[in-house]
C-alpha cells in the first residue's frame, strides 16, 4: 500500500456507513465495523505503508468496531497501535478494559480478540505493525499488552508528538529512521529499556537490524552492505552486534528462517513451493536452506507447512 485516502464526504448518505466499513476492512484491517446511523456518518482516514509497517489517521463518527480473528488466517503475527488524539475510545480485550482517553494509547495484538466503541466524535492514528519490526524494540510484546495502562513517565506524550511529526513528514527516504523513533518512544512508553539501552552502539544496532529485516530477501546481502547504509566500518558493525552476544550471520539467518517459517504457515503461500519460499528470503541453495531450517525448528520445512496446526512445530527458532 502506498498512499491511501478514504472519505464518506462524496457518498451519497444512504451509501455510507456500508461503504466506510468495507474500505476500513479493506485497506486498514480484517475487523467489523458498525456504525449509529448509516446515513448520517462522517469519516475519513489518510495514511501509507512505512517499510513493513502502516501509519494511518482516521476520523470518524462514533463505531463499534470488532475483531474476531479467523483460524484460516495468516498466522504472521502483527499488532495495532492505537493512539487517541482526540475523544476516546472504550476498549475491552484480553488484557485491558476501559477507557483509553484522549493523549493515550493501548497496544493490541491481531492474534487476539478484542472490541472498542468510540465517542461520538474521535480521530485517532492507527499504526499497523509488522511482529518481527516490533520485537526489535519491545523483545516481549505480550509484557507491552498485560502491562497497560502505562506507568514509565510521560512517554506516552512524546509518542504522540513523534506520530505527529512522521504523519506530516513528506520526505520517505526518512520514513525507516522516523518509525525506528516510533519503536524506540514505544519502548520507553512500554517501561522496556534498559539504562543502557539509550546509547549510539545499541542505536545502530536497532537499525542495522532493521535493514537487515527490509533487505533480507537479496541473496547476495553482507555486512558491508549494511555497514555502508550505516556510514560505519564493517569491522565495526561485527563489533556492535557482538557486543549484544549475536554475529551478523546469526542474527540476518535467523530472520530469513523466520520469515520463511511465517510464510510455511500462511495460507496466502499455500501455492508456492518450499524451493520459491526460500529464494524469496534470500536463501537461494534449497539444501542449505532445508539443513538451516532444520537445525532452527527440529523438522524440515516440508514437515512444517504440513504440520502448521500442531502447537509443537509452530514455535521460534532455535538458533
Amino acid at each position: 500500500m502506498g498512499q491511501i485516502e478514504f472519505s464518506t464526504a462524496s457518498l451519497p448518505q444512504a451509501d455510507r456507513g456500508h461503504a466506510w466499513a468495507d474500505m476500513v476492512e479493506q485497506h486498514l484491517n480484517a475487523i467489523e465495523v458498525r456504525v449509529r446511523d448509516q446515513s448520517a456518518f462522517n469519516g475519513k482516514f489518510a495514511g501509507r505503508r512505512v517499510g513493513d509497517n502502516k501509519l494511518v489517521q482516521v476520523w470518524a463518527d462514533y463505531q463499534q468496531v470488532r475483531r474476531n480473528p479467523s483460524r484460516h488466517e495468516t498466522a504472521l503475527s502483527t499488532f495495532n497501535l492505537i493512539y487517541v488524539m482526540d475523544g476516546h475510545i472504550e476498549l475491552r480485550s484480553n488484557f485491558r478494559t476501559g477507557v483509553v482517553p484522549q493523549g493515550d494509547w493501548v497496544l493490541l495484538s491481531n492474534q487476539d480478540r478484542y472490541e472498542f466503541e468510540t465517542s461520538s466524535a474521535c480521530s485517532c492514528f492507527l499504526v499497523y505493525l509488522a511482529g518481527d519490526w516490533l520485537k526489535t524494540f519491545l523483545p516481549d510484546p505480550d509484557r507491552a499488552l498485560e502491562g497497560q495502562p502505562h506507568s514509565a513517565g510521560n512517554w506516552h506524550h512524546s509518542l504522540g508528538y513523534g506520530l505527529r511529526a512522521l504523519a506530516e513528514n513528506r520526505a520517505e527516504a526518512r520514513d525507516g529512521a522516523g518509525m525506528d523513533q516510533i519503536g524506540g518512544l514505544l519502548a520507553l512508553a512500554c517501561d522496556q529499556v534498559d539504562a543502557g539501552d539509550t546509547t549510539h552502539r545499541t542505536a545502530l544496532r536497532r537499525r542495522a537490524v532493521s535493514l537487515m529485516r527490509s533487505l533480507h530477501h537479496r541473496p547476495d546481502l553482507r555486512a558491508g552492505h549494511i555497514a555502508a547504509e550505516l556510514n560505519i566500518s564493517e569491522r565495526y558493525l561485527h563489533s556492535i552486534m557482538a557486543g549484544a552476544d549475536a554475529s551478523f550471520g546469526s542474527e540476518l539467518r535467523g530472520i530469513r528462517l523466520a520469515k520463511a517459517a511465517a510464510m510455511l504457515r500462511s495460507s496466502a503461500f499455500s501455492g508456492k513451493q518450499v524451493g520459491e519460499i526460500a529464494a524469496s528470503v534470500g536463501l537461494v541453495d534449497h539444501v542449505h536452506f532445508t539443513k538451516r531450517f532444520r537445525d532452527a525448528y527440529g523438522v524440515t520445512p516440508r514437515e512444517y507447512r504440513e504440520g502448521a496446526d500442531q502447537p509443537a512445530l509452530a514455535g521460534a527458532p532455535r538458533l
